[in-house]
C-alpha cells in the first residue's frame, strides 16, 4: 500500500545512499533541496531550501517596456470590417457561423430574457408612507 510516510522514507534513503544532496557533493549548487530530515516519530519530513545567491554579473534588470498605442488605424479598420461582416447577415446564419467558429452550440448565441428582466431601472417610490 502506498503511504506518504513510506514514500518519503524511501526518498530520503535514496538521496542519502547516492549522496545527491549534501556538502560533499560537487554538484551541490544545482540541487533544489540542501538536506532532508525526518521527525523522531516518523510522521513528518522536512526539506531545507536555502536561498541561492546569484552573482550580480549574472542578473539583468526587469524590462520596462511600455506598450504604446500605434499610430496605425489597422486594428480599428479590422474591427470595423468584422462588425460590418456580421451586421448584414441574418441572425440565424450569424449564430450558426459563431457556433462553428467557437465550437459551441447555437444556444449560446441567443439573447437571454432573464438578463433583460434584471436590468430595468429601479426607481424608488415617491410615497414615503408605503
Amino acid at each position: 500500500m502506498f503511504t506518504t510516510k513510506r514514500f518519503f522514507s524511501q526518498t530520503c534513503r535514496y538521496l542519502a545512499r547516492f549522496k545527491v544532496y549534501g556538502p560533499e557533493n560537487p554538484n551541490r549548487n544545482r540541487a533544489y533541496v540542501e538536506s532532508l530530515a525526518e521527525s523522531q516519530d516518523g510522521t513528518a519530513f522536512f526539506a531545507w531550501h536555502p536561498k541561492k545567491e546569484v552573482p550580480y554579473e549574472f542578473t539583468r534588470p526587469l524590462p520596462t517596456k511600455i506598450e504604446q498605442k500605434s499610430q496605425s488605424l489597422l486594428k480599428e479598420q479590422q474591427i470595423e470590417k468584422a462588425k460590418l461582416a456580421w451586421k448584414h447577415s441574418h441572425p440565424d446564419f450569424a449564430r450558426e457561423e459563431l457556433a462553428r467558429l467557437t465550437f459551441t452550440t447555437k444556444h449560446r448565441w441567443y439573447p437571454r430574457a432573464r438578463d433583460k428582466k434584471h436590468n430595468f431601472k429601479k426607481t424608488l417610490m415617491d410615497r414615503k408612507y408605503l
